[in-house]
């Protein structure tokens, strides 16, 4: 006698109860939300502004009541659309500076891209907290 097998769905293994309107979800144990944020250049920052910015995430952890968890999402890039881009804009110009200039900016745009260095990054919190029972 051959068995069928169940197939099971994406919702039987991701133990979501509901998704609510201000995209927080819950689970049956606790409720998660996901922050899509924007990086900051910290070493272009001065001293002063460096020493406020590591005050106030010291002073953030310290009073979390919560899990925290960092994603970083890399993807490689393909630069060609860019290269094709600039190609473009260096036609519709006349001065010769300005073509060289492109001209090696683009044999290095094209050295990333052989060596498939060019990737773009998200970044993401995912914060949970316990449900109190």
């Amino acid at each position: 006698m051959k068995k069928i097998k169940k197939q099971s769905t994406t919702q039987s293994w991701i133990p979501i109860e509901r998704i609510l309107n201000n995209g927080l979800i819950q689970t049956k144990s606790k409720y998660i939300k996901i922050l899509k944020v924007s990086p900051i250049n910290y070493n272009l920052k001065s001293d002063l502004e460096k020493q406020a910015i590591l005050n106030s995430y010291k002073v953030f952890l310290k009073t979390c009541n919560f899990d925290i968890q960092i994603l970083i999402q890399s993807s490689k890039e393909n630069l060609e659309k860019n290269i094709s881009n600039i190609q473009k804009n260096v036609k519709k110009k006349e001065n010769r500076y300005l073509a060289k200039l492109a001209e090696d900016y683009i044999e290095y745009i094209n050295q990333i891209n052989i060596s498939k260095k060019s990737s773009s990054k998200n970044f993401y919190l995912i914060v949970s907290k316990r449900k109190v029972f």
